[in-house]
């Protein structure tokens, strides 16, 4: 089942791509200068997987286990892509704001993300990230070719997909939507304050079967005089089988129980929820591949125990989860609750992808076994280290450490001890990236930014396996 749903939720993950690589930022900021080239090629390329993706999921839908392994790459190139145009983005938005004399904003300060603003290292870097996307690109479209997948054009149905409630007796009211019989694939609701609770249960999301992709999002601010937005929530339950829903500026303390039951839901983003204090049961997804939580300030651990048993829980947790995105998450301490009782260690096995943002008070790592990319970047004292990274050094294939000097100079005073879960105890001088002869050929990026134990690779050069090196 979270093979099939996997394979459905491709489309409209190539679609926010292409869409993505045509932002008038990238261009008004000059941030592809020298890679003109190689952006119109992917921008000519992502409409020709596009065009196929209905019958490849097709398909897929009926076991056929080329078409699956063809979207199953496609998943995984559209992901990459994703992450290098968000890079172009952020690097857009740091210019505009230098452009325009400030930084704050944007809603997270720019400067940590990128400490170093090297117009040429930045081109020699995402010139080699975006070189390999087309070349993987390249390898999907001649396999489409070869599996001969046809167009499909979807029929021109006008449906709708965005809705912002209003507050006047002259605006339409979201209990609207009830009547409507069918809302298509995708919905996006904003201005959510202004809804009343019996106009979110009006709306009867509960039956629309056809919406796959739901983002519900309130106006960020301080509204204390008007908090309804647990009951609005409450109201806005979707039906079981939605596969992408995400959440932005709620400001109740916690979820309704409904999101414990979207056994079919493949990504899930929580952003700006700054009072939400403890996260609904996530872990217990069986379908949920992407988790990105932003700037959730009161959250302390990623998983809470339940009635079930902590042990139950900690194996079964994350089943399918593949990219864990954490930013900006100020008090979060523990990747499980529970602390001082006996419990095993919390796993995440087909975990690929680990971002971490400016979580000062995390201070441990969880087993991932299969993790091929990991960055860290801001004020994660102890994470920020090729010691810590050293646990993942088996299957990791891309490493970004970035912080500024501050940051660094803390990490350094650190007991090597405490950079990894308190059941290992890491020997500070044996850590296998402590030399840039041990560094795995299986590394080809590796980016450490204002960081000192960058310096034993920066004094030995740059080893043959590594593709896309920076040290600044």
């Amino acid at each position: 089942m979270a093979e099939v749903l996997a394979a459905m939720v491709v489309g409209p993950l190539v679609s926010m791509v292409k869409e993505k690589a045509s932002s008038y930022l990238l261009d008004q900021y000059r941030v592809m200068e020298g890679l003109e080239k190689q952006h119109e090629v992917l921008k000519r390329k992502l409409p020709a997987i596009l065009d196929v993706i209905a019958d490849a999921e097709e398909k897929a839908a009926s076991k056929r286990e080329g078409p699956k392994a063809w979207l199953e790459g496609v998943r995984k190139m559209a992901y990459q892509a994703n992450d290098v145009l968000e890079e172009f983005k952020y690097e857009a938005l740091r210019r505009k704001a230098k452009q325009e004399g400030h930084y704050k904003e944007l809603g997270m300060d720019l400067i940590k993300l990128f400490p170093s603003h090297n117009r040429v290292a930045f081109r020699q870097r995402m010139g080699n990230k975006l070189c390999m996307i087309l070349q993987e690109l390249d390898v999907l479209i001649a396999e489409m070719h070869a599996f001969r997948f046809k167009f499909r054009p979807e029929p021109l149905v006008p449906t709708l997909t965005g809705f912002a409630a209003g507050t006047g007796s002259s605006c339409c009211k979201v209990g609207e939507l009830g009547r409507l019989s069918d809302l298509g694939s995708q919905l996006e609701l904003t201005r959510l304050e202004n809804v009343k609770e019996a106009d979110a249960y009006a709306a009867n999301l509960r039956i629309k079967k056809k919406l796959a992709r739901l983002t519900l999002r309130w106006t960020y601010g301080d509204r204390e005089a008007q908090n309804n937005d647990k009951e609005v929530l409450e109201g806005l339950k979707p039906h079981d089988g939605l596969m992408v829903l995400k959440i932005y500026s709620y400001s109740a303390d916690s979820c309704p129980t409904w999101m414990n039951k979207l056994h079919g839901v493949v990504k899930l983003v929580l952003s700006n929820c700054k009072k939400l204090v403890k996260l609904p049961s996530i872990w217990q997804l069986p379908a949920l591949q992407v988790l990105s939580l932003h700037r959730l300030g009161n959250i302390r651990c990623l998983c809470t125990e339940s009635s079930g048993g902590v042990d139950t829980v900690w194996r079964s947790a994350f089943p399918a989860l593949r990219e864990l995105e954490l930013i900006d998450l100020k008090s979060l301490e523990r990747w499980e609750a529970g602390e001082g009782t006996p419990r095993e260690e919390l796993i995440f096995h087909r975990l690929e992808k680990l971002t971490i943002h400016s979580c000062p008070e995390l201070t441990t790592l969880p087993e991932a076994p299969k993790l091929s990319v990991f960055e860290v970047t801001g004020a994660s004292r102890q994470l920020l280290s090729l010691h810590a990274a050293s646990r993942y050094i088996a299957s990791l294939s891309s490493l970004r450490l970035s912080g500024n000097e501050e940051e660094t100079e803390s990490m350094a005073e650190q007991p090597s001890s405490e950079l990894v879960n308190g059941k290992e105890k890491w020997d500070h001088n044996k850590s296998p990236l402590t030399k840039v002869a041990n560094i795995p050929p299986s590394i080809k990026t590796l980016e450490i930014l204002q960081a000192q134990s960058s310096n034993p690779i920066r004094k030995a050069g740059c080893p043959p396996n590594i593709t896309c090196l920076a040290l600044q």
